[in-house]
């Protein structure tokens, strides 16, 4: 009488390539360049996207309420109360531009006077106290300013 099944070895063989698969599989769901990483990435692009074109547009509606085409902190605030309302973001001037910072994402965009925006870095001060040691070697690309303008 023969018997019909499947072999040891072949069962060793099939569990062997369903955990190599179930490892490439986690691999690529969490790894450094991992599919979660990657759509993480890709939201957060989206979403500074979304804000600087917000910012544009202000920006240029703000230069078409002045006679001479300038973009004033005034005029900024009142298109970007119009369109993003005025508790969804704040802003300050200084003499490279109006720096507006949206209050849900906390990132930080300097419109420039000619309507340009840029993205902007701004370092993180805490946890630095009175006494602890800083090491610090400036050359001569340091920034004075805290604010860093990405390009």
């Amino acid at each position: 009488m023969k018997e019909k099944g499947i072999t040891l070895i072949a069962l060793v063989v099939t569990i062997v390539v369903l955990l190599i698969l179930a490892g490439i599989s986690i691999a690529m769901l969490t790894g450094d360049n991992s599919i979660i990483n990657q759509a993480r990435n890709a939201k957060e692009q989206t979403e500074i996207s979304e804000e600087k074109e917000i910012l544009q547009r202000a920006s240029a509606n703000a230069a078409g309420k002045d006679v001479y085409g300038n973009i004033t902190k005034t005029n900024l605030d009142n298109e970007l109360d119009d369109i993003i309302g005025k508790d969804n973001y704040s802003s300050t001037e200084n003499s490279k531009g109006i720096y507006v910072t949206y209050t849900e994402s906390q990132r930080t965009y300097l419109v420039e006077s000619d309507g340009n925006v840029k993205e902007v870095i701004i370092y993180d001060r805490t946890g630095i106290s009175v006494g602890d040691y800083i090491d610090y070697s400036p050359d001569e690309t340091s920034e004075t300013s805290y604010f860093l303008e990405k390009i």
